[in-house]
């Protein structure tokens, strides 16, 4: 039942990641060569503090699993700390988003790509939880 619980979250994940490019690459149609030029510039400065913030979570996860004494079991710790990253990441992306001022037609498939991701990873996270604690 574990095994299925598993495969099934991941079945999900990656139908949400299929769904989200075909998603994405209808929404940048919309876009004009000036608009989709702001939005790549806009993102610029984004990607190194998304690097350095997983960084620090594969760091995290080292200190958890081979410096920490503690009671937290390492696979939950990495998991949360990869959740909370890819939460903040796509809130950052949001909010980024909504600086640049895109057409509404852009932001409404945006929005769908958003929630479908994150209910994705969500999904995916919860099965993983309940294949290792189950």
């Amino acid at each position: 039942m574990k095994e299925i619980v598993f495969f099934g979250g991941l079945a999900v994940l990656v139908a949400s990641i299929i769904i989200n490019r075909y998603q994405n690459e209808k929404a940048l149609a919309l876009l004009t060569d000036e608009e989709r030029g702001r939005f790549i510039g806009q993102f610029a400065k984004l990607r190194m503090v998304n690097l350095y913030a997983l960084l620090a979570v594969f760091l995290l996860y080292a200190v958890f699993t081979y410096w920490a004494t503690s009671s937290v079991n390492s696979a939950f710790a990495y998991f949360g700390l990869l959740f909370i990253y890819i939460s903040l990441t796509q809130y950052l992306a949001y909010k980024k988003t909504h600086e640049i001022e895109l057409p509404q037609a852009y932001m409404t498939l945006y929005m769908r790509i958003l929630w479908v991701r994150f209910i994705g990873i969500l999904v995916f996270f919860m099965s993983m939880l309940y294949y290792i604690y189950a």
